[in-house]
């Protein structure tokens, strides 16, 4: 579903939606520089507790608009444009990584004098997060939902609950980068992702690259590489915070992997949903319900805890 006005019918039609359909708020477009130099936009509505919307590789703010007027009606949403995804130069010196958008993520909470906030992150955006708490810790966090998103993407003899052909990708990148070649082919062939401003094309790498730009689309490789080197499995089984894990049951990446069950069985303050017919993005293909869903691990989970920290202080 792609129309803003069409979420919202459907938010409203939900049996588990409380809130009367409301004007959608305008939001606000802000720049914030990183540590680095990198000039990193994000988009602001509402007002209300912090959510922070963070999208998947080769996606955009835009993938979240549907969520985030709703979200706006009760809460202050920042939706940010990951580097090496628009297509601007890029300022910064540093390449684009799962680490570095950590930081990236931290100049944010710091740009904005964000605390407790609630950190939802997609597919690349829930590394990005887990990442944050490896650095940063929970101390800015008040919750986290991780959409669609395995803590490592490749499997190996210990773990087999990894992307689907993550492993075969990871070598193929290692393969390009020691030819020397554009491995950001490599993955944008390799998963059969693009941008959502990119035209239909037979070239999908060269429609990519029209759409974000030669330089951005050249460290998507790199990018990738990043992303399937993480292991986060550590940060699951220590994070602090209440978790709400939100899975497609018809995910290209996930379809057949238990995830959700090793969620509930590793993180301590844990919701899980699977909604069958999703696919990789299920806060695009059903927002109504994955907002639903959301606003209620936000005021019972979160708020849950948030009282059980502020009564034992």
């Amino acid at each position: 579903m792609q129309a803003g006005a069409a979420a919202i019918d459907e938010f409203a039609r939900s049996s588990a939606a409380t809130h009367a359909v409301a004007r959608e708020a305008a939001p606000a477009l802000s720049t914030f520089v990183a540590d680095d130099g990198e000039a990193i936009r994000v988009w602001r509505l509402g007002a209300g507790r912090p959510v922070i919307l963070l999208h998947g590789l080769t996606c955009s703010h835009r993938d979240w608009s549907d969520a985030a007027r709703v979200l706006a009606r009760t809460h202050e949403v920042f939706a940010w444009e990951a580097r090496a995804h628009r297509a601007d130069t890029p300022r910064g010196k540093d390449a684009p990584s799962v680490d570095r958008m950590a930081r990236d993520l931290a100049n944010l909470i710091d740009h904005f004098g964000i605390a407790g906030a609630v950190v939802v992150g997609h597919s690349m955006g829930a590394a990005v997060a887990l990442e944050y708490l490896r650095q940063r810790g929970s101390a800015r966090v008040a919750g986290m939902c991780l959409v669609d998103h395995s803590p490592r993407l490749v499997d190996s003899r210990d773990w087999r609950l990894g992307a689907r052909g993550g492993s075969l990708l990871a070598r193929c990148l290692r393969f390009a980068a020691a030819l020397g070649t554009d491995a950001s082919d490599v993955a944008l062939r390799a998963l059969g992702i693009a941008p959502k401003a990119m035209p239909a094309a037979p070239d999908r790498s060269a429609a990519a690259r029209n759409a974000l730009g030669r330089e951005n689309v050249a460290s998507l490789g790199r990018l990738m590489q990043s992303l399937l080197a993480v292991d986060h499995r550590d940060v699951l089984a220590s994070v602090t915070v209440p978790v709400f894990a939100v899975f497609g049951g018809a995910s290209p990446l996930y379809r057949r992997v238990p995830l959700a069950r090793y969620y509930e069985s590793i993180v301590a303050d844990i919701r899980s949903v699977v909604y069958r017919e999703a696919g990789h993005s299920p806060h695009r293909e059903v927002p109504g319900r994955f907002v639903a869903d959301l606003l209620a691990f936000i005021e019972e989970s979160v708020s849950r805890s948030l009282s059980a920290v502020s009564g034992r202080a």
